[in-house]
């Protein structure tokens, strides 16, 4: 997932100058993590909301990733792929390392699982294969299938960038868009197609492998590499951005059934709408995303998304969670909201100041958190 709080030179046709922190992302951030959270615990109406959040993470993630890359080959004229994987298991390892240890611990201390059923699971989350694995025996690490498509992410596209990089700059926007047209015509042709998936869980497990979720990663790449060419975009305005980012829950939520977005189709909505924000934020103009309160959320959105689903995972074994949804729902979402700022203090910022110190002799000009 986009979890990683990066910031990133605004392109040509917005407002060139130095490295800058853009507020809007984290905003969006916020607002995915916050998608995926009212998805997870159950909260009224908000059930098909999971995946599009989802699909704003990695969108995220494909742009951001490939602005670093290209930055960095335009000024080094290479791409030092020990350096990149390097930072980014600084910037993803200790949380998740932290938060499977703890699953562990109050997993096995509450006779959930037995310690070798722990390990077998939490292998899983630990060498990123969760979305190759049936998600039924994932326990408390169900949703880190997600963390895995952008791990497998990060590990095949630097070595292709290094590649597309040699590509004229006006050129390469061109490819990326092909090659996330044909990414897209995959992900339909794999879901929408007439075939038996035998399950629920086929089906899902389809629909969260690598493959078919490239397509947003790759659209978030078109994106940056056409920043990086000088494309003029279309300028939002606040209210603009303010009306995209509300479609982000309104139109799965009220509409979904009405234009024929599904499990499928929903995050290919998702993905036009994270473009559209991700280029009202290069323009300072993403409206509610700039709101303290969502930026606050943007930076801690990895740890709360990590923890949150221990807490449900747990409160599914009491009965009593039938009876009071709305209330077990919320202690979670606050409880894993708390969690994760904890995670943040002591883990993940002191982690970050480490690796600031890293990217000044490797890529200073892209702004992390």
């Amino acid at each position: 997932m986009a979890h990683d709080p990066t910031g990133m030179r605004a392109g040509a046709s917005t407002d060139v100058g130095p490295p800058v922190r853009l507020a809007g992302l984290d905003g969006l951030r916020g607002i995915a993590v916050l998608l995926v959270v009212l998805s997870h615990i159950g909260w009224p109406g908000f059930g098909p909301t999971g995946s599009t959040g989802v699909t704003v993470f990695f969108t995220l993630s494909g742009f951001l990733i490939t602005a670093l890359l290209l930055e960095e080959h335009d000024r080094k004229g290479r791409i030092d792929l020990g350096a990149f994987w390097v930072r980014r298991g600084l910037r993803l390892f200790p949380a998740l390392w932290l938060f499977v240890i703890l699953a562990g611990v109050v997993a096995v201390g509450v006779g959930i699982m037995t310690i070798l059923g722990f390990l077998r699971t939490a292998a899983a989350p630990l060498f990123y294969i969760a979305n190759f694995v049936d998600p039924q025996t994932l326990g408390p690490f169900r949703h880190t299938w997600s963390l895995a498509v952008e791990e497998q992410f990060y590990l095949i596209w630097p070595g292709l960038m290094i590649i597309a990089a040699r590509i004229p700059r006006r050129r390469l926007p061109i490819v990326l868009a092909i090659a996330t047209v044909l990414a897209c015509w995959w992900r339909l042709h794999q879901g929408l197609a007439p075939v038996d998936y035998g399950s629920k869980l086929v089906y899902e497990a389809m629909i969260h492998r690598t493959d078919t979720c490239a397509f947003s990663l790759l659209a978030g790449a078109t994106l940056s590499a056409a920043l990086r060419a000088g494309l003029r975009l279309p300028r939002l305005n606040d209210i603009a951005s303010d009306v995209v980012c509300a479609s982000l829950v309104v139109v799965p939520l009220a509409l979904g059934g009405l234009v024929g977005l599904s499990g499928v189709t929903g995050p290919v909505f998702a993905t036009a709408c994270a473009l559209a924000l991700i280029v009202a934020a290069a323009g300072r103009r993403a409206g509610m995303l700039q709101t303290s309160s969502l930026r606050a959320l943007g930076r801690i959105s990895y740890g709360w998304y990590l923890w949150h689903y221990l807490g449900v995972w747990l409160v599914h074994h009491f009965s009593s969670y039938r009876d009071a949804p709305l209330a077990w729902g919320l202690a979670v979402a606050v409880s894993s909201l708390l969690l994760a700022a904890v995670s943040w203090r002591i883990v993940e910022r002191p982690i970050l100041r480490l690796k600031r110190r890293f990217e000044r002799s490797s890529i200073a000009a892209v702004v992390p958190n």
